[in-house]
Parts: C-alpha cells; structure tokens; sequence
C-alpha cells in the first residue's frame, strides 16, 4: 500500500459515521423517570460497611451479591484476573440528599478508590471536598498542591467524611446513556461537587 492510499484508508476511517443503538433524543426521554425512580431515602447502602477499611473489590462485590444489593445477571469478567465488575452511576448521599454523582466502567472500584485512593487522580472527589475544608478554615482558596503533606492532611479527613455517607448506584450498559446520564442528573440535583470542566 502506498502512502497515497494509506492517507485515502486513514480518511475513509475518519469520516466514516459512528452507529449508535440509539438517538440522542431516545436516550434522553426516560432520564426524569429513571431519575425519579432511584429512591434515595431507603435505597443508600453504607459507604463503610461495603467500602471500608479491609474491604477490597472483591469482597465487596461478594457482599452485595449476598445481600442481594447486586445481581449476578449484571456483572462482567475482567479476564486477567477475574474482578467482576459493572458500569454505570453512583451516586454520593449525605442522610438522603444526593450530593455528588459520578460514572465508571468499574464501579464498585471507583467508589472504593474514593475511599480510600492515595493520590488526587484516584480521590478527586475527596480532594475537592478537602478544598472547601481548606478555604473555610483558613479564609482562603487551597492552591493547586499535590504535595504529600496536604493530602494526608486534608484529603485523608475528606476521606473520612465520605465513608460516613451512603451510596447509590445503577448499571447502565451504554456509554452515551451513561455520560448523558450523569450530565442530567448532576444538573437536575444540582450537584455543585460535579465539575464539568476540561483539563
């Protein structure tokens, strides 16, 4: 193949038009019922007991399934090393107030990560609450530090503070629900900890 037609196949590929199950429109129109269908006053389950200290991935999914919080029927198989695991949307609540919604292809993972990550990427959402910690207890916005030193300072009492909170979540098997999804909700609950911004 010449470079010539090598550039043609690239923009054939390029151009071509991505298939998707559904419209854009379909997606979207049961968003307010599948929203008001999370009960989020009996459904939370705690954030500790599933997700705490000594509980690994496996274990918690292992619990939920027992306790029937999961079922079998929605879960996959990471072959390498045979995490099961779904993705879909969580929600953080505080009593029965949802304040932080969040996706991910692994999400019993991603709320462990939240827990109990050792960096900023892993614990975003603890960083941004040990921010407001910050600005409230020295009148000052927190600098963009990755040191060492303020994560365990502040992130690691945010941390603290989300194993107190219950969580929710809902497997969704597409992607563009799943995205769409969190963008409708976060604005419908008014989630001021989902940042929406690029990097």
């Amino acid at each position: 193949m010449t470079n010539d037609e090598l550039t043609d196949k690239i923009i054939e590929k390029i151009l071509s038009k991505r298939p998707h199950q559904n419209s854009f429109h379909e997606l979207i129109a049961g968003f307010e019922q599948k929203l008001d269908e999370i009960d989020f006053t009996r459904a939370p389950i705690s954030v500790e007991a599933y997700f705490g200290v000594g509980v690994g991935k496996s274990g918690a999914c292992k619990r939920l399934l027992n306790e029937r919080k999961i079922y079998e029927n929605i879960l996959s198989i990471k072959e390498k090393d045979s995490s099961r695991y779904f993705k879909g949307i969580y929600f953080f609540v505080h009593e029965t107030t949802p304040f932080y919604v969040g996706i991910s292809r692994r999400v019993l993972q991603r709320i462990g990560q939240h827990v109990k990550g050792h960096d900023i990427n892993t614990s975003s959402l603890a960083y941004r609450i040990a921010k407001i910690r910050y600005a409230l207890q020295h009148n000052a916005q927190a600098t963009e530090t990755k040191t060492k030193e303020w994560f365990s300072e502040y992130v690691k009492d945010a941390q603290r503070f989300l194993l107190q909170q219950k969580v929710v979540f809902l497997p969704i098997a597409n992607d563009e629900e799943m995205y769409l999804f969190e963008v409708f909700c976060s604005m419908k609950l008014g989630t001021s900890l989902n940042l929406f911004e690029t990097h």
